[in-house]
């Protein structure tokens, strides 16, 4: 370059120029890298907020339970144990449900949607109606409650949400909608046939059974009814929908608080005293009993006339013998009336006025199962017979409270007096 002083000007610019451009790259580079790392590491650190947040609300409360298999803990967001409830982000749900846009129902803990999660599992989401601040501590511990409970007959609890000023519960999918659809559904739906409405008793019955008697404290559900009831996908019953339930004090027969539940199901007694018992739901259940028999709706002028509800216009004719007028009209012809009067009992004891005169869950059990026996032609008469004589030591016959006659012989198979 000694001869040539501008070539030697114009390489060294051009060596800047290559300097100046290889460390803005450089510099850019780092920036970039440094912006990706921040929104990754932003990231992590909400999921991370958020997995401790469901750890704290997955354990903020943990009751007891009587037996080892119905305790269970989810932790940071993770399912440990097949059927533990887990925190599901709303963006997963929001997904799952295409944006809540497929309403199922709506229940007293508010709006259903269907949704289908990633792995395909089909669930029902349910967003709770409010979502004021003070419940936020009633959701947790509902949740926590929920998730430690598991029985064939009680909808699972897969998971909640509690998010952006949301709250929600996530349930298994229950492919055959509720009891109450079937019963008082479309005109287009075949009715049940007698034996599958004992199933879904029986199954329903035990559910309730389990809450009352498995869990400790015991769960008083408060809102038992037909749409409360859910049928899987091999109509077998589940019972649902626990945003109404509490758990009764060990050291308390009840529960005092404002009385809540659905017209025509809630129990008088509790609606005059606010003491809520077991008895409350026993009521509720023999409401649901009374719908199996007659396919009514447990209020309807239309249907009931003065009487206004299905328990008066049901006891009004047991008491009379004539338990014919009430049995749903598909039914008369295909069914054993002895299997009729069984449960006929049964629900007229479970709605007496005076929850201590009313049946425990498990004597419920029980009589459905006998006439569950009586249907299907089991043992004939004779096992009746035997279970009739085996309830007299404790209770009068049906007929022999409400007519005030003397027990009938129930060595000859039969259920109720020949006057009938």
């Amino acid at each position: 370059y000694e001869g040539n002083p501008g070539l030697h000007n114009e390489a060294q610019r051009k060596l800047r120029f290559k300097l100046i451009l290889g460390a803005s790259i450089g510099v850019l580079a780092v920036l970039l890298i440094l912006f990706l790392g921040s929104l990754i590491l932003l990231r992590n650190f909400r999921r991370k907020m958020s997995h401790q947040k469901c750890d704290e609300n997955g354990n903020s409360t943990q009751p007891g339970t009587k037996q080892s298999t119905a305790c269970s803990i989810a932790r940071g967001g993770h399912l440990l144990d097949e059927g533990v409830a887990y925190c599901i982000s709303l963006s997963d749900l929001e997904e799952a449900t295409n944006n809540f846009t497929k309403k199922i129902g709506k229940g007293s803990f508010g709006s259903v949607y269907y949704g289908k999660m990633k792995d395909g599992k089909e669930v029902a989401v349910k967003t709770m109606a409010d979502s004021s601040s003070h419940l936020n501590k009633q959701f947790v511990t509902e949740v926590a409650l929920l998730s430690r409970i598991h029985h064939r007959n009680l909808v699972p609890l897969i998971g909640y949400c509690e998010e952006a000023h949301q709250r929600i519960l996530v349930y298994e999918y229950m492919h055959n909608g509720t009891l109450r659809d079937h019963i008082h559904g479309s005109v287009n739906q075949k009715p049940l046939d007698w034996l599958a409405r004992l199933k879904i008793a029986e199954d329903a019955a035990k559910g309730l059974e389990y809450l009352h008697t498995g869990c400790n404290p015991s769960i008083i559900h408060r809102d038992v009814k037909t749409s409360n009831i859910l049928l899987d996908i091999n109509m077998r019953a589940k019972v649902s929908d626990f945003g109404l339930s509490r758990q009764a004090e060990e050291d308390l027969t009840h529960v005092s608080s404002v009385a809540r539940g659905t017209v025509g199901y809630l129990d008088p007694e509790y609606y005059a005293s606010q003491q809520l018992t077991e008895k409350s739901d026993v009521y509720s259940f023999g409401v649901v009993l009374l719908e199996l028999i007659s396919g009514k709706k447990p209020v309807s002028v239309e249907d009931f006339g003065p009487e206004l509800n299905i328990v008066h216009w049901a006891r009004s004719l047991i008491r009379k013998g004539d338990v014919i007028s009430i049995v749903d009209p598909f039914l008369v012809g295909n069914v054993k009336i002895e299997s009729i009067w069984r449960i006929a009992e049964v629900a007229i004891q479970c709605v007496e006025q005076h929850g201590y005169s009313r049946p425990k869950m498990q004597e419920i059990i029980l009589a459905i199962q006998d006439a569950m026996k009586i249907e299907k032609g089991d043992e004939g008469n004779a096992k009746l017979a035997s279970g009739s004589s085996r309830g007299q030591s404790s209770r009068k016959t049906l007929l022999a409270s409400f007519l005030e006659i003397e027990s009938p012989d129930l060595s000859n198979g039969s259920l109720v007096p020949s006057a009938r």
